[in-house]
């Protein structure tokens, strides 16, 4: 069964998250902020990171690259209600991540869960 952890720091849309994937019957474990997530990656492999963008103590970068050194070649996914603008560096980082705006439907996450790692 396809791992999926998912990261947010509003404990609302991580339980929208959560429940949206599991539905679709991925195993989705769940962390409330950058550190969380750390914390909780054991040394089984996630198949997906969906995540934040905009958290306090680590954005979703941070969060990704950090992820990365420990599992290079991650698929993540970035949600966020508030992407970088033009003033901000991560500008090029954000268009080439897959990423979806807030507010999205449960039926664009799961479009965008399959189109990177396939069916659970």
């Amino acid at each position: 069964m396809k791992h999926i952890l998912v990261v947010d720091d509003e404990p609302g849309m991580l339980r929208l998250l959560s429940r949206a994937l599991s539905s679709m019957q991925y195993r989705v474990s769940a962390a409330s902020g950058g550190p969380a997530a750390l914390a909780a990656i054991g040394p089984e492999p996630i198949d997906l990171l969906v995540t934040d963008y905009r958290m306090p103590d680590m954005n979703g970068r941070e969060l990704i690259s950090a992820v990365r050194v420990r599992q290079p070649g991650l698929k993540a996914l970035v949600v966020t209600g508030f992407p970088p603008n033009a003033q901000e560096e991560d500008l090029d980082w954000w268009h080439a991540q897959p990423h979806l705006t807030k507010p999205f439907s449960v039926r664009s996450l799961q479009d965008a869960v399959v189109g990177l790692i396939g069916l659970p």
